[in-house]
Formats: C-alpha cells, structure tokens, sequence
C-alpha cells in the first residue's frame, strides 16, 4: 500500500493529488490504481465498496512510510470487523490522535 500511495503522488501533479482519492482494499491493501475526483466516485467504482478504504491523497501529500500504511489499513481491518462502515460517501475519515499513533507503534504504554 506504501508503495501505491508514494508512486501516485510522486507522479502525479499536486493539482491532481491535492483533492483525488484511492480505493484501498482491505484485504491486501491494493487499489485498482485509478485516482479518483471524490470520495463518493470512488465508492461507486468498486464492485463491492465494503472491502474497501478510501483514501484522500491530500493526507499523504508527502508520501506515506510503510508502518504508516500497514497502521492505518490494520485500523480500517477493526473498524470494519467491529461493524463500521465507512462507505458512506458522506463518512468522516479516521484521523489517529498522536497519544493512539504512540500506542499502536509501541512507543507507550497501551494501558495509558
């Protein structure tokens, strides 16, 4: 996933990049490779918009480091098995506080 989200903002414009999104799917975290205008024309283009995440590139402008993707694909994974659905066009995204981003790389203490 890593590897996908860094390849298309490296080459892609910032024009294109700074308002797309990609479909991430939950399985393997793959894409179908297509950069989307809007969140709600990348739910419409999966053939089943609930094994996937939807990712707005404007949250990894700068590219995004492989235990950042592998944390943020690992919590779509326990959003989804919880039963939340973020497939709704008009879902918020999950942002990771800092003191959460901490605890799921180990740096404190989980119980804190």
């Amino acid at each position: 996933m890593a590897e996908l989200v860094n390849l298309t903002v490296i080459s892609n414009n910032w024009d294109v990049i700074c308002n797309s999104w990609l479909a991430i799917r939950l399985a393997d975290g793959s894409s179908d490779g297509v950069i989307y205008d809007s969140r709600e024309a990348a739910i419409m283009h999966q053939p089943d918009e609930r094994w996937c995440f939807y990712l707005c590139l404007r949250n990894a402008m700068g590219g995004i480091k492989p235990l950042d993707a592998q944390l943020l694909i690992n919590m779509q994974r326990q959003i989804y098995d919880a039963g939340g659905r973020l497939a709704d066009p008009q879902a918020p995204s999950i942002i990771i506080s800092t003191k959460g981003y901490d605890k799921l790389i180990g740096r404190i203490d989980p119980s804190a």
